[in-house]
């Protein structure tokens, strides 16, 4: 946009006694008037009076309506269009008003039009019917009156520059959120790649330090060092499973996840997963039950490394918030959907810390005297990982009841 306010008006009359009297009142003759006043001062021996300053309007005219257009058209390729136009209603031989302003506005749809009419030609409601954006144009009776013209003019360029101004701001607006979200695009690519390739480099001697520790066990190793390689390899199957929950939370993430169906016996998979956590459950004095419904398939097609991380996730916290009584794991399939829950009778949650431990890093019992270890990813992922396979986690609460998780996902048929 011009620094410039845009004044161009654009006048289509076939009369051309009309064009005179319009620029006349949009373009006054300002040296006769100061000339005048100029004598007149002179005369009574007075200072010349000062000229009040007032905008001037660049009128252009067209007799004919197709003229119009050539001159609408010429304009918006030279980057010069017009702020508003004043058209008369009956222009014969050639288009008349209505058809000459559709015509204009599609050439340039921002230009305002005052339609000069004496009311005989066409009707209101006729007009109103035959012009759509009744916010950019309004209609002037024959004989116009002077000040009408010029108020009008002033109004209907000043809407205009306005106009144009919000739309430049928005523009600019617009720009800077596309320029920030591209910023934010390209560091969260930046950051899902550093987490990729730290887990990795992380993984890679993690799995190899698990490895050796399942060499050693086959060695000749006396009590004490049984013991104490034994607390290494827990050590170890912590820190392997918290860096695998990194991977999976930046896979789904960044929608690398892998979710292709895998056939699997749903019992045999589920206490799978529950042998890993058997043992600490079991130490704590922690029942840990898997339950699988009769009418549930022997063989099911699911994504099952994503069912498997959400399963993981939720038995890992059940276990780690329940001092007593049981975690059960359960699995059943009900209108073409597989559900799988997991049930505990632990320390239990307020509504508001359910609220806040689906964030990532949350810790209910947060703080340098918090009892459990963790660092508050499990639930997150679990989200993360059940909204990748389309569904929703559902946790229900109590405090000193315990908690269920729940979630579901599609339940193709077996192969």
């Amino acid at each position: 946009m011009n620094a410039e306010p845009n004044r161009r008006v654009l006048l289509v009359d076939d009369n051309a006694d009309i064009h005179g009297v319009f620029r006349r009142i949009l373009v006054p003759d300002r040296s006769a008037a100061a000339e005048l006043g100029d004598e007149t001062a002179r005369l009574l021996g007075v200072a010349a009076p000062s000229t009040p300053a007032r905008a001037t309007f660049e009128l252009v005219s067209a007799m004919q309506g197709q003229e119009a257009l050539t001159i609408v058209e010429a304009a918006c390729a030279a980057g010069r269009p017009f702020a508003m136009a004043f058209v008369d209603m009956r222009m014969p031989p050639g288009i008349d008003g209505l058809e000459t302003i559709k015509r204009l506005w599609a050439v340039d749809s921002e230009l305002l039009v005052v339609i000069c009419t004496a009311h005989t030609d066409y009707g209101w409601s006729e007009i109103n019917a035959e012009l759509a954006g009744s916010d950019r144009w309004l209609v002037l009776k024959k004989p116009c009156d002077k000040i009408e013209v010029l108020q009008t003019a002033h109004a209907l360029t000043e809407k205009w520059n306005l106009a144009r101004l919000a739309r430049t701001r928005l523009a600019g607006l617009e720009s800077i959120v596309t320029e920030r979200t591209e910023q934010l695009r390209r560091s969260s690519q930046v950051k899902n790649e550093f987490l990729a390739n730290v887990s990795h480099e992380l993984l890679t001697p993690m799995n190899g330090i698990v490895g050796m520790q399942e060499l050693l066990t086959s060695t000749n190793l006396d009590p004490e060092q049984l013991e104490i390689l034994g607390d290494a390899r827990r050590c170890s199957d912590r820190l392997l499973q918290l860096l695998q929950q990194i991977v999976a939370y930046n896979q789904a993430e960044a929608g690398t996840l892998d979710l292709t169906p895998v056939e699997i016996a749903p019992a045999d998979f589920l206490e799978e997963i529950a042998s890993t956590h058997r043992a600490r459950a079991t130490h704590k004095g922690v029942k840990l039950v898997v339950r699988v419904t009769p009418e549930l398939p022997q063989k099911i097609r699911v994504p099952t490394r994503a069912i498997a991380e959400v399963v993981r996730a939720l038995v890992d916290n059940a276990v780690k918030f329940t001092t007593r009584g049981t975690v059960e794991i359960g699995m059943h399939a009900a209108g073409g959907r597989l559900f799988c829950t997991v049930s505990d009778t632990g320390i239990g949650m307020t509504r508001e810390q359910v609220s806040w431990i689906m964030e990532p890093f949350a810790q209910v019992d947060g703080g340098m005297s918090r009892h459990n270890t963790g660092f508050g990813l499990g639930l997150p992922l679990a989200r993360r990982l059940v909204e990748s396979l389309g569904g929703r986690l559902h946790i229900s609460s109590a405090p000193d009841t315990g908690t269920t998780a729940a979630f579901s996902t599609l339940l193709p048929r077996a192969a």
